[in-house]
């Protein structure tokens, strides 16, 4: 409707009538005065007017197509897709296509084809047919990943716009690229690549356990028995944390090791997250965590970064990202186990979800702690960089690890056996020095006993001799 309205704007602007002295058919063409062509003075008020009515013809539909369909139905979405993209067209071409392209990838999920294996293409058709029929539009997140390395095989990843203000060129002069910071670390031997074991029933009825190398299809959608072997470190950092944060927000809420979970929305696949902590849901044991049945989603989702394979590490950094945001999980934590790459220290990078549904960098404080604000929490690497502390936000108090606890506990009990044989000894000694007093009272009052007798004594012996 806009189109077609500015469209006859221009025809009737197009045509305008034959200015003074303007030379007709067969006539020689004569100088104009300046003043006689611009016939129209600038005016606040007419350009006010103009505004006003460019402003109602551009947001009026919009608001009426809204108001009739719903703000989520397509064609409203792409009435303000496309507004904003009109605003970005202000910082020229250039810019526009780049935020086009990010918005596609990044908000939309659309992909460009590469040369994918024919499982996947036929994986990603047949999803896309399931959708269709459901009348939504599902994506593949992983093979999202691909678009910038088919495209722009020489370009790094970066935002549209960074702190130079500078618009980045590649060789097709727009790259769509995620918000989010993708590693830029060289791979590390993978000669201790995790794997998968997986169990499968034959036409017979017969059980088997297959292990298979894990890959990142593998990883980012699992079954409900895959078991995922990895190295001693991820088993033992997950195991403390979820000790720790189950210790912490027990019976309230719930806090779930390596579950697989259903989000819900359509073209998401189930993912088995290595900690999830959801406020106020029901306490229990769990298969899966499925939200329509739930009635929650989860608060804060950790994942621990694969010390073995550079290329599950990506899953993480990249996809779990991008299907996390959909799902609308409110803050996403990561947590890289030490390594070459991070100088062998813990790191952790936050994510937290805007008004927008986009996640945003969580900004360390002064201390280089991270506020998970929907659990109130902090979460910052100890001073030896060997391990993850937690905080309680309320009390600024540490949460302790088992062993830390039982330590602390075993030291509060020899405490308290040191204080008691110490209170014994001194209630002994005070027994003893009572008993001492008691006796020394009794030989006092033997003593005195004994001068009255010998003073009678001696009072009849004067009696006797006094004539």
């Amino acid at each position: 409707m806009t189109i077609l309205l500015s469209a006859q704007g221009f025809q009737f602007a197009a045509a305008p009538a034959p200015a003074p002295g303007a030379a007709s058919e067969g006539e020689e063409e004569t100088p104009v005065a300046d003043s006689q062509v611009h016939r129209v003075r600038p005016s606040l008020a007419r350009s006010l007017r103009v505004i006003a009515i460019g402003l109602a013809l551009w947001i009026g539909p919009l608001l009426v197509l809204g108001a009739v369909l719903g703000r989520e139905h397509t064609i409203v979405q792409e009435g303000i897709f496309f507004s904003q993209a009109a605003v970005v067209t202000f910082g020229g071409a250039y810019a526009a296509l780049a935020y086009v392209g990010q918005q596609a990838v990044e908000a939309y999920g659309v992909r460009v084809p590469g040369p994918f294996p024919v499982e996947d293409r036929n994986a990603q058709n047949a999803r896309c047919e399931r959708a269709g029929r459901a009348g939504v539009v599902a994506f593949r997140p992983k093979l999202i990943l691909p678009f910038r390395t088919y495209l722009f095989p020489l370009s790094p990843g970066h935002s549209i716009f960074d702190s130079s203000r500078e618009t980045p060129y590649t060789r097709l002069m727009a790259e769509p690229v995620r918000n989010l910071p993708l590693s830029q670390e060289p791979d590390e031997d993978d000669s201790g690549s995790p794997v998968l074991l997986r169990w499968i029933e034959h036409t017979d009825g017969r059980r088997e356990q297959l292990v298979m190398p894990l890959t990142p299809e593998l990883f980012l959608e699992p079954q409900l028995e895959d078991k995922i072997l990895q190295r001693e470190p991820h088993g033992l950092v997950r195991g403390e944390l979820y000790d720790l944060l189950r210790r912490h927000f027990a019976p309230d809420s719930l806090v779930l090791e390596d579950v697989q979970h259903d989000f819900g929305v359509p073209g998401l696949p189930p993912t088995g997250p290595d900690l999830s902590v959801t406020l106020g849901a029901r306490p229990g044991q769990r298969t899966s965590f499925v939200v329509r049945e739930e009635g929650v989603r989860p608060d804060l989702i950790l994942e621990i970064l694969s010390p073995d394979s550079a290329r599950i590490r990506k899953v993480d950094e990249e996809d779990k990202p991008w299907i996390y945001g959909r799902a609308g999980i409110p803050e996403y934590l990561i947590v890289d186990l030490p390594r070459n790459a991070n100088q062998h220290r813990f790191r952790l990078t936050g994510y937290r979800l805007d008004r927008r549904g986009h996640y945003r960098l969580i900004k360390p404080d002064p201390q280089g702690r991270l506020l998970s604000e929907a659990t109130g929490l902090w979460f910052t690497v100890s001073p030896e960089g060997d391990r993850v502390f937690v905080f309680d936000q309320k009390t600024g108090e540490r949460l302790l690890y088992s062993e830390e606890l039982e330590a602390q506990i075993q030291a509060e009990v020899e405490a308290r056996k040191t204080a008691e044989e110490r209170a014994e000894r001194e209630a002994g000694a005070r027994r003893d020095a009572e008993e001492r007093v008691r006796r020394e009272a009794e030989a006092r009052r033997d003593a005195e006993e004994r001068v009255e007798r010998l003073q009678e004594e001696l009072n009849r012996l004067k009696n006797r001799l006094e004539p």
